[in-house]
């Protein structure tokens, strides 16, 4: 009797680790459905110096500008010659644009999040779209279009957060 107990046990213990093991795939696929519908419009690419997917494929591609500092960067044009331009320093702040920035894509040197919004503060915290540009991802962010943000908001937020274009 107590190996046909051992033997039940044995059994319905694996029944349960499989029920569980399905159930955290199955979530994680749909995470994961969800992450890749939010990151459709932005093209990813990993960076260490400038990315050599970037640098094959897009905007500022040739690096013109970019050192790798502890910078937001901003690419400025379509061409592959566009320059790359960083903001002061990765202090928090605002900061508005006398009519708007060129942004074809992003890298963020910070270890905080860098926000682009449409309009410039203060109008931007209650209209308006806004793309979010996560902290120290040694990442390339490129937009297929030229977004043109009035405002650039470095802030202090340190969590990651996935660009979705407007």
């Amino acid at each position: 009797m107590s190996r046909l107990r051992r033997t039940v046990v044995a059994i319905l213990s694996a029944a349960c680790i499989a029920v569980a093991f399905t159930g955290a795939m199955a979530a994680s696929a749909s995470a994961q459905t969800t992450a890749v519908k939010q990151a459709t419009a932005v093209k990813q690419t990993t960076a260490v110096k400038l990315p050599a997917a970037v640098a094959a494929s897009g905007p500022c591609g040739d690096g013109n500008g970019y050192n790798g500092a502890n910078r937001f960067w901003r690419c400025t044009g379509s061409s592959v010659t566009s320059d790359w331009v960083a903001s002061t320093s990765c202090n928090q702040g605002e900061y508005n644009a006398m009519t708007y920035y060129n942004a074809w894509g992003a890298i963020n040197n910070c270890s905080t999040r860098v926000w682009f919004h449409e309009y410039m503060n203060p109008k931007d915290t209650t209209s308006g779209w806004s793309i979010c540009i996560p902290p120290a991802s040694a990442v390339s962010w490129i937009f297929p279009v030229n977004e043109k943000p009035q405002n650039f908001m470095i802030s202090a937020n340190s969590a990651f957060c996935t660009p979705t274009l407007p």
